[in-house]
């Protein structure tokens, strides 16, 4: 959630200790405007330091009497503490919820979510082969339309993640709701092949005997060969929990 306040916090990985720097960074002054207050935006960070945050959204929980959904792009610095809203042509429409994973060459590539016409209008889940990529590079963003042999539901809640050889995006759950009644999606793990274009989805289906149940909002990250998955909604324990 972007708010009205920065909090940086650091953790030392050789002494293992933690560092609250708020006061002492915020007293050298924050630069730039930084984006309205919201939730549920497109976040991902450059070796740089630089994060990137796109879209997002706001209602009546964060003091909007509407939901309105938004499609800019800010950029803050975190070693110069500056914001500044990036001015690209062939933005997407606004959208909220939508994965973000940077590739090595500076895209980043956007995937689902849901979008909206105009502020009070309803929501659309976004066709999963819809692509949207920005070059952090070139500063432009473009659509790229995903080949795919399998039916793919649109969803939101998903999580995606760049595999360690850099090739591939393994995306996993979410569901085709975002109000209480959390729905399971098919598939529920893809690969989608970044190597060469055009990018290309396939059905993911590993062995063993304890697979993850299904799951939205949930959390994964590689590390080495491995994903690893925590927290979000277990869908059918999400349902018993609604019928008492």
């Amino acid at each position: 959630m972007v708010t009205k306040k920065v909090l940086l916090f650091s953790v030392d990985l050789v002494d293992l200790t933690y560092t609250w720097s708020v006061e002492h960074r915020l007293q050298q002054g924050v630069k730039g405007t930084q984006p309205s207050r919201r939730r549920s935006t497109s976040t991902v960070i450059k070796p740089n330091g630089t994060i990137y945050i796109f879209g997002g959204r706001v209602e009546l929980d964060l003091g909007s009497p509407t939901l309105q959904l938004y499609n800019d792009l800010y950029e803050f610095h975190t070693i110069l503490l500056s914001w500044n809203q990036i001015s690209a042509p062939n933005a997407p429409s606004p959208r909220c919820h939508s994965t973000a994973a940077l590739l090595p060459n500076g895209k980043i590539i956007y995937i689902g979510g849901v979008s909206q016409d105009a502020a009070g209008s309803q929501t659309d889940l976004i066709n999963m082969t819809k692509i949207q990529i920005f070059d952090t590079i070139s500063i432009s963003w473009s659509t790229h339309t995903a080949s795919s042999s399998v039916l793919i539901q649109p969803r939101v809640g998903h999580s995606a993640v760049l595999t360690s050889d850099n090739n591939s995006i393994i995306i996993m759950g979410g569901t085709s709701s975002y109000q209480l009644n959390q729905t399971t999606v098919y598939l529920k793990l893809l690969k989608l092949d970044v190597s060469s274009e055009p990018y290309l989805y396939s059905e993911l289906n590993p062995s063993g005997t304890n697979p993850p149940p299904p799951l939205s909002y949930h959390s994964t990250n590689i590390y080495s060969d491995y994903m690893i998955i925590t927290f979000g909604y277990y869908h059918y324990y999400f349902y018993l929990c609604l019928s008492y």
